[in-house]
């Protein structure tokens, strides 16, 4: 555990096990769902989203209308990737 009021020193390009736990050190999920959903939110706010292919899916006439449905929404969804900063 670091010390309190230390300054940490963070190096480009390095991996970095973020944590956290809940008030009382209680767990923060209850269960594999709450799990999975959590990660779901990682890959859809902070991975690369790729544009072109979101519009492919959408114009292509092939394509059902519940992916279209689902391209649409992460095309709108809002991304931080590459848009966050220590």
């Amino acid at each position: 555990m670091a010390a309190r009021n230390s300054v940490n020193t963070y190096v480009k390009d390095c991996f970095y096990h973020l944590y956290n736990r809940g008030v009382e050190k209680r767990d923060i999920f209850q269960d594999e769902q709450d799990f999975g959903v959590f990660c779901n939110y990682l890959k859809n706010y902070l991975l690369p989203k790729d544009e072109f292919e979101l519009q492919i899916i959408i114009n292509s006439p092939e394509a059902k209308s519940s992916d279209k449905q689902k391209a649409l929404k992460q095309l709108h969804l809002r991304n931080f990737n590459n848009k966050i900063v220590l």
